[in-house]
């Protein structure tokens, strides 16, 4: 029988998360400017021989405050926010059917608005 904690490491060893813009009917990705924000997508995948129970969202995240939680329980792991331009801490957090959980964050920089070069 495996020890909680190599099942705890696992867990957190294996949480990932990217942001990228969401995809349009026809399958390509664009980040759609609204009200001068950015419309993206969060995905986080989490593994855990125990399967994940649900994921968590802190979408102004601060170390100093700790995680709080902007969408308590995510099935999927997929989130859409508009961000307006600056500097975001997105954090995520996974819980296993264990009980075990990680939480991953990362720093995001939305530019200004993007203009099509002409071409």
């Amino acid at each position: 029988m495996q020890n909680p904690w190599e099942r705890g490491h696992l867990v957190r060893k294996s949480l990932k998360m990217r942001a990228e813009c969401p995809r349009s009917r026809q399958g390509r990705r664009f980040c759609k400017n609204l009200k001068g924000g950015r419309k993206i997508e969060f995905i986080a995948q989490g593994q855990s021989p125990a399967g994940i129970e649900f994921y968590s969202w802190d979408f102004a995240f601060d170390k100093d405050k700790g995680f709080k939680s902007t969408v308590i329980i995510d099935k999927e792991g997929k989130q859409t926010l508009a961000l307006k331009a600056g500097m975001h801490a997105i954090a995520v957090k996974v819980v296993d059917n264990d009980g075990l959980e990680n939480t991953e964050v990362v720093q995001l920089k939305i530019n200004g608005i993007v203009e099509k070069v002409p071409g």
